[in-house]
């Protein structure tokens, strides 16, 4: 009996994934699926003058996209590429005076606020600190410390007291800290921001490549009443990026490819050797091991002096030094640089430089 065998056309079954990151713009046109767990995806976005295109990348891929990622654009080029770091809201508190508990509880941001000025209630004026005291059954009620223009500490009531603060720079970060914590409560992505540079109308591409899961094979034989045997084989695959995929193209790859990953998205910081400061300071163990060493060579001259001069009956006194060979040898050793009368305020530094034999001088002064 003779079996025939025909093989069908792949059939490709998509599972779409429940979690959603969608473009903003550069909608995806083309991906290829790799056996080795990897997906190269590919999008085409309309772009006019000094445009942008942003995409949002799961946080677990945006090492791989910074690895691989290419910009095709035949009448520009890319100025630049942004993104935010792997820690936003550490990054951000690090620079500010308060921290993102102090947010929660209008004493602890009151207090770690020293220093600004605020109006509370009638009063205004510049915060010294909060303080606790006990109430009745033994509830705590706190006490906001100000300080008046004309010199007053007024005790202010924080519950219930309307607090307004009334430094600009201090409002400001504390805009910037209530969107960082806000952003954070949902930090699972990634907004890359690509900015090209060119004058005309056109389609851009860029592709990069993400993890993914592997596509599987399934086969099955189907007869037939007349004893026609046919095969089928289909291709089961998963869309895992977070964003529906419609008039795509698709493309199935085999093999066993080596992969790798980079955290080029994480802090590296190199360490330094740090160098001493001579302070030029000689411990008292040094300078007893240096003198007597010198002993112990005065002694060995000593000695010798005295055979090779046997007949010499009566040592003659020493001849005084001269007054200026020994001004020069302390000068030498004791040089004095006087720089003439100069202001240092407190916590600030002076340096001054000496260049050529003190004939020139450059004077350096920081706070």
């Amino acid at each position: 009996m003779n079996i025939t065998k025909r093989v069908l056309p792949t059939l490709f079954v998509a599972l779409i994934s429940s979690t959603a990151f969608a473009a903003v713009n550069g909608p995806v046109k083309a991906v290829t699926l790799s056996s080795g767990g990897l997906a190269e995806i590919v999008r085409s976005a309309e772009v006019g003058n000094d445009s942008e295109i942003t995409i949002e990348v799961p946080l677990d891929q945006v090492d791989d996209v910074l690895k691989s990622l290419i910009v095709r654009d035949a009448k520009g080029h890319v100025k630049g590429l942004s993104l935010a770091g792997p820690n936003p809201l550490d990054e951000t508190f690090r620079t500010l005076p308060f921290k993102p508990a102090d947010l929660t509880s209008m004493p602890r941001l009151l207090d770690a606020i020293k220093g600004t000025r605020v109006r509370a209630g009638e009063k205004e004026g510049v915060v010294l600190g909060v303080t606790a005291t006990e109430g009745e059954k033994e509830t705590k009620s706190w006490q906001l410390s100000l300080m008046t223009d004309g010199g007053e500490i007024a005790m202010v009531p924080v519950p219930g007291t309307k607090v307004e603060i009334l430094d600009d720079s201090i409002k400001a970060k504390l805009k910037t800290a209530i969107d960082v914590v806000a952003k954070g409560n949902t930090d699972g992505a990634r907004t890359i921001t690509l900015k090209l540079d060119g004058q005309a109308a056109r389609n851009v591409d860029i592709s990069y490549v993400v993890p993914a899961p592997i596509w599987k094979t399934s086969y099955r034989l189907v007869t037939g009443k007349d004893g026609t045997v046919r095969l089928q084989a289909w291709a089961i695959f998963e869309n895992a990026t977070g964003e529906d995929w419609i008039d795509v193209a698709v493309t199935l790859s085999s093999g066993k490819p080596v992969t790798l990953r980079q955290a080029l998205h994480q802090h590296f910081m190199r360490s330094r050797t740090e160098v001493p400061v001579d302070t030029g300071a000689v411990t008292l163990s040094k300078a007893r091991a240096s003198m007597v060493k010198q002993g112990a060579a005065r002694n060995q001259a000593g000695s010798l002096m005295a055979q090779d001069q046997s007949a010499y009956l009566e040592a003659q006194p020493a001849p005084a030094a001269a007054p200026f060979a020994m001004a020069a040898a302390e000068q030498t050793d004791n040089d004095a640089f006087r720089d003439g009368i100069r202001d240092v305020t407190r916590a600030d530094a002076d340096i001054c430089v000496w260049n050529s034999k003190r004939f020139s001088q450059e004077s350096i002064h920081w706070r």
